[in-house]
């Protein structure tokens, strides 16, 4: 073993090292124990080093309690890192599967939505990806904060509206922090404005897909024995004779849009197809759009 090994380490890491990244460079746990009984090393958190010399700074604290737990730097944490507008750093706030709870200095969170595809790494720190962060933050932040947090993100260059709307799906479920919060949020801003409604219908598809359904067909012309057109609907499972509308306020809130959406679906229904239609905010909160879709396929299934 070289001491140069594990300085090359902890040179990557703030100046820190774990005793397991220490183990693998070749350093024994005699070695180990002897630094720390000299005082040339000090523990900063459980099994986490650092030279003793070495000033600890706020990125070293959140990523000690990173290498400490297995987890990654999120919340105000991971906001700063992100370089989001009016966070800055001081807090320390970490995030772990459930169940893999130990103490550190700061804060810690545990998940159930443990996604290695929301997981990114800055400046060395493994951290929540940006939206991950938002979702994250709205459980602790207050409303008028959040406001600003949202707007911040909707700057970043490619990421739009409807990407809060499917961070949102993605994470809906009763009692999960932060979800109500940003459902609100994103409510405030017209959302039925925000989204075309073809990439919404997009985001249905995925959604019952998510849920065990199958791909539904996407803009279906519903043609009768002549081939005339009846109707053309959002999303349709043809098979069973099932039609998705969704009901955007940006297309449908005019006299015009009124009256023939109502003429085609009620010849949809003469044609023997059953119609569900959703909202806006029927689909944010997801549980009974998949409840209505799948109890529909299942009763013509039997039919």
């Amino acid at each position: 073993m070289h001491d140069s090994d594990v300085e090359s380490v902890m040179r990557r890491q703030h100046g820190l090292v774990s005793q397991g990244q220490a183990r693998a460079a070749g350093m024994s746990s005699w070695r180990i124990r002897s630094r720390l009984e000299r005082g040339a090393w000090v523990e900063v958190e459980r099994h986490v080093y650092a030279p003793a010399a070495s000033p600890q700074t706020w990125r070293s604290r959140l990523l000690a309690a990173c290498l400490a737990t297995g987890g990654v730097a999120s919340h105000r944490s991971a906001a700063v890192l992100h370089g989001v507008e009016d966070y800055w750093p001081g807090i320390v706030e970490v995030t772990v599967p459930v169940g893999s709870w130990q103490p550190i200095s700061g804060t810690l969170h545990q998940s159930t939505q443990w996604y290695a595809d929301q997981h990114c790494e800055i400046d060395g720190i493994p951290c929540t990806n940006l939206l991950r962060t938002l979702i994250d933050v709205a459980a602790v932040v207050g409303a008028d904060r959040l406001d600003a947090t949202i707007d911040a993100v909707l700057r970043v260059r490619g990421i739009e509206f409807a990407d809060l709307v499917e961070l949102l799906i993605r994470h809906a479920r009763k009692g999960r922090d932060g979800c109500g919060r940003l459902r609100a949020a994103l409510a405030r801003r017209q959302p039925d404005g925000g989204v075309p409604l073809s990439r919404w219908s997009r985001m249905v598809g995925r959604l019952l897909e998510d849920a065990g359904l199958a791909t539904p067909r996407y803009e279906y012309r519903v043609l009768d024995p002549t081939g005339a057109l009846i109707a053309q609907v959002d999303l349709a499972y043809p098979g069973l004779g099932i039609a998705i509308e969704l009901d955007s306020v940006t297309w449908h809130l005019n006299r015009e849009s009124f009256q023939t959406d109502r003429a085609r679906w009620n010849a949809l229904t003469l044609a023997g197809w059953q119609l569900l239609v959703f909202t806006w905010r029927d689909f944010t909160e997801r549980v009974g759009v998949v409840h209505a879709v799948r109890a529909a396929v299942e009763a013509k299934s039997v039919a």
